[in-house]
């Protein structure tokens, strides 16, 4: 992770904060994502009952309505508290939960860690560059009235892996978020939520874990309903950044808006 374009973000976010203020803003950004890798080796430790005491869910309810109607369920996320922990709270909750996820295969201790956590999470994932048949399974999920859980605001194209984003802003900075996850609920009927994943403190519960309500398709072209479906999510998520600065593990610069394709 680069400190400096932690650092930039956090300060674009909140421009009216003082030197000190900033720092100590950064620092905090910086010792909340060391706690993440922390949680992220103790997952396959936790048992159910200490996720429960973990995490505090908000509109869960809304999500399990709506599978049991059988429409898919679309999360979408930043790389934001815990979400590896939130992943395995919800999956549990969900009856499963079905998510996309980056290779590091240059970097092999990290790829052991977070691969053992996400077995332990009892999470499916499907690898980014997993091409056609990824895209397949992701659209099996979906129309079998399944979750799957999205992280929007990191893009690969540096890594070789391209993808569709749209122009937004993002608690008020321009920037880019992944096409696909309104790309899929468009394709399968299933519903787009943003999920926010925020800190509370050292006590018990942790993290909350906030399911917004299912974002409106609107009128217009594919690629419109595409955009403004998006947007309504970055809308909602903006907001848990201002919020909960601190808890946004950008780990590359921001995406510039004319980057979007």
């Amino acid at each position: 992770m680069s400190l400096l374009d932690l650092h930039r973000t956090y300060g674009a976010v909140h421009p009216d904060l003082g030197p000190v203020a900033h720092l100590a803003l950064t620092v905090c950004g910086v010792a909340r994502y060391a706690g993440y890798w922390v949680g992220l080796a103790l997952l396959p430790l936790r048992r159910p009952a200490s996720l429960d005491r973990l995490v505090e869910g908000v509109g869960a309810e809304a999500v399990l309505e709506g599978m049991q109607q059988g429409r898919g369920q679309v999360l979408v996320l930043l790389h934001q508290g815990h979400w590896e922990v939130a992943g395995a709270w919800a999956g549990r909750r969900l009856g499963g939960l079905t998510t996309v996820a980056e290779v590091l295969r240059s970097r092999p201790l990290m790829a052991a860690l977070t691969r053992r956590a996400r077995a332990a999470a009892g999470l499916e994932v499907v690898p980014v560059d997993a091409g056609a048949a990824g895209a397949r399974r992701l659209v099996e999920v979906l129309r079998g009235g399944g979750a799957v859980a999205l992280l929007a605001d990191r893009d690969l194209a540096d890594r070789g892996v391209r993808s569709r984003r749209v122009p937004v802003h993002l608690a008020g900075l321009p920037t880019t978020l992944a096409a696909g996850p309104a790309e899929l609920a468009l394709a399968t009927g299933a519903d787009l939520r943003p999920v926010t994943v925020e800190t509370l403190g050292w006590g018990a519960p942790r993290h909350r874990v906030t399911f917004g309500a299912d974002v409106p398709v609107g009128p217009g072209s594919r690629a419109e309903r595409v955009a403004s479906m998006t947007r309504a999510c970055a809308d909602v998520l903006g907001e848990s950044v201002r919020r909960s600065t601190a808890d946004w593990h950008l780990t590359a610069p921001l995406v510039p808006a004319g980057r979007a394709s």
